[in-house]
């Protein structure tokens, strides 16, 4: 067990001296000024879903009808994440630092900023977030515009889609960030 390296995860197949894949984990507070992992939505182990990012309430399997990677709309790299909300019902996603839903840690005393540009697919769309003691929604313009959220930790930082007026709406996320810093900071991806 001696080679086993604690800055990569295995996952490993039905026989165990056959790996899966390797995947190297997420270097954490070491020098980077942006803690999201995968924060323009470019690394997608999964066909069609990037990594680090959770569905809440619906699977994988929902990638392509409530969320799609998609490369003709977004501020940074190849492409956004759109999520697609039905009318009557929501669409959610939480940021993860690994395989689960691990919670964001850092200095208890400090305000953190998570900032992400945002669009919807028409103004008044409701976009909430919800990160320990924040729980706040704003209403989206139809253009990409960053919107930022001071937060402390150790917290989880979760995002929800809720259209109006029994309308299904769709929403981009692209160039998301957290940082130690009073205002946003320009994107590090």
């Amino acid at each position: 067990m001696e080679n086993i390296r604690p800055d990569w995860q295995v996952e490993m197949a039905p026989y165990p001296d056959q790996a899966l894949r390797e995947t190297p984990l997420v270097a954490r507070f070491t020098g980077r000024k942006n803690m999201i992992a995968n924060p323009s939505f470019e690394e997608s182990t999964f066909p069609g879903w990037p990594d680090y990012y959770i569905p809440v309430r619906y699977g994988r399997a929902e990638m392509g009808k409530r969320y799609l990677l998609d490369a003709t709309d977004r501020i940074h790299g190849k492409q956004s994440l759109k999520i697609m909300a039905p009318a009557g019902d929501y669409a959610g996603l939480a940021i993860s630092q690994g395989e689960y839903v691990d919670p964001y840690n850092g200095d208890p005393e400090i305000d953190y900023l998570f900032s992400a540009w945002i669009k919807a697919d028409r103004p008044g769309v409701k976009f909430q977030i919800k990160s320990g003691k924040v729980n706040e929604t704003v209403k989206l313009s139809a253009d990409w515009k960053r919107y930022s959220w001071r937060i402390r930790m150790p917290t989880r930082i979760w995002l929800s889609v809720t259209p109006l007026g029994g309308l299904s709406a769709a929403v981009w996320l692209d160039a998301l960030q957290l940082e130690k810093s009073e205002e946003p900071t320009e994107f590090e991806p």
